[in-house]
């Protein structure tokens, strides 16, 4: 017997919502406007990676502490916008496996 437990808040989005969250990011190149998205439609790790991406939580702004601090120690400098551009990268990282096979990679958040 094949039993699926799912945790509270497990969340599945059509393959339209996710492909709005992806031209929403892509467009805009803002990832808070679509963690934002994904957050109202229920997604509780957007609501923390949001938090990453402005830093305005003890979780957001330990990690790009994190993020300084490594480049800091790999004595790696950046202009603010390359800043702004990796974040946007670690954002946009998930998206390209959209392209791949949607079903494959994101299956909590496909509804195929």
């Amino acid at each position: 017997m094949k039993n699926k437990h799912y945790r509270e808040g497990y969340l599945r989005l059509t393959k339209r919502e996710a492909v709005k969250a992806h031209k929403i990011l892509t467009l805009s190149r803002k990832p808070e406007l679509m963690y934002e998205y994904l957050a109202s439609k229920g997604d509780r790790y957007a609501v923390l990676a949001n938090s990453v991406v402005k830093g305005d939580s003890f979780s957001g702004k330990f990690a790009l502490n994190y993020l300084e601090e490594i480049m800091i120690e790999k004595v790696i400098v950046v202009s603010r916008e390359k800043f702004e551009e990796i974040r946007f990268d670690m954002a946009f990282f998930i998206h390209i496996h959209f392209k791949i096979d949607l079903r494959m990679v994101l299956p909590r958040y496909m509804e195929i």
